[in-house]
């Protein structure tokens, strides 16, 4: 599949689906943005959770690690970048931070190879989930990500695997 049909499918369907209104009710916790657990994994527990800190959802889809990781940084000051190159999925995203009344996200639609040259600055903590193997060259998605982390940053990483995804696959060729 080619960037531009991944951005396609991804225009017409933000995914995962999410409906902001459903923010009002619970709070959906993602192993790669609990921040405690970052911290010791990382920093050891000594890396201080204040204004300084910063973080990147790198292709964040419709938020899931967004919105977990800024409700958890709400009253520290620290700085979320929510990324994807899907308009369609920022705006779900953007719709379920305005429902909790976050206001630590900013918004940034490109892709993640475009990172390096955006000028957004050098993180500490970045999490890509599901979206490197979309790329021609994972590769590639990966040194962008590593110019842009911070030299004792973290990155979180989760790609689909073939195992793991078989039946999807079975499915999608019937």
């Amino acid at each position: 599949m080619t960037l531009a049909a991944v951005r396609n499918q991804y225009a017409e369907f933000p995914y995962p689906l999410r409906d902001p209104e459903d923010e009002r009710e619970r709070l959906l916790e993602r192993l790669l943005g609990q921040v405690p657990l970052l911290n010791h994994l990382f920093w050891a527990g000594r890396r201080p959770i204040d204004g300084e800190f910063t973080v990147l959802d790198a292709g964040c889809g419709t938020g899931d690690n967004t919105i977990f990781l800024a409700e958890q940084l709400r009253e520290t000051a620290a700085r979320v970048v929510a990324l994807d190159f899907s308009g369609a999925s920022l705006d779900v995203t953007r719709q379920r931070a305005e429902v909790r009344g976050l206001t630590n996200i900013e918004f940034v639609e490109a892709s993640i190879l475009d990172v390096p040259a955006l000028g957004l600055g050098s993180f500490d903590y970045i999490v890509s989930a599901g979206v490197l193997h979309h790329l021609a060259s994972p590769d590639d998605g990966l040194t962008a990500l590593g110019e842009a982390l911070k030299p004792d940053g973290g990155i979180g990483l989760m790609v689909y695997g073939h195992y793991g995804r078989a039946e999807v696959y079975l499915l999608q060729d019937l």
